[in-house]
């Protein structure tokens, strides 16, 4: 039984054996964390957050070759990103306005086959973050898909 996100994204990623993952917005880096041990076809992982603290220090430690930072405006990161990924995570600001920019930035750096998702989607805690992807993907041929609670994660195959 799954019960957090990072269950879930660990089943996705080895059944897929994806090797690039981006998470966008990493807090106390649980996911990363998670992922890193459970996820060995993980070859190339990029984090972005526009804050530095201790877990996100001692991930980059932790995880030498395989983990790189990017300390920014992750919107901003998006759109300046040239590189393509397998897997991206949305996590970050979780307000209406800056999750549409978030997807919008990181939208098209998903290889097709690859998983576009994200935290939250149906969260009542964070209503910004369903209405924005609803309204985002809602007008596109993508099936929106989502595990509810206590899970939370949304999910769309590129």
């Amino acid at each position: 039984m799954m019960h957090y996100r990072y269950d879930y994204l660990t089943e996705i990623i080895n059944e897929k054996g994806y090797k690039d993952i981006a998470e966008i917005g990493l807090n106390n880096c649980e996911t990363l964390n998670c992922l890193m041990e459970k996820c060995p076809t993980i070859e190339s992982y990029v984090g972005i957050d526009k804050i530095v603290n201790a877990a996100i220090e001692d991930s980059v430690k932790k995880y030498d070759a395989k983990f790189h930072f990017i300390k920014g405006d992750s919107t901003d990161i998006g759109n300046g990103m040239n590189k393509m990924f397998d897997l991206v995570f949305v996590d970050a600001d979780h307000s209406y306005e800056k999750v549409l920019f978030d997807l919008r930035a990181w939208e098209n750096k998903v290889r097709d086959g690859g998983i576009f998702c994200g935290d939250d989607y149906g969260n009542p805690h964070w209503p910004g973050v369903k209405a924005a992807v609803d309204y985002t993907f809602s007008n596109k041929e993508r099936v929106i898909n989502a595990v509810g609670h206590p899970v939370y994660v949304w999910w769309i195959l590129k």
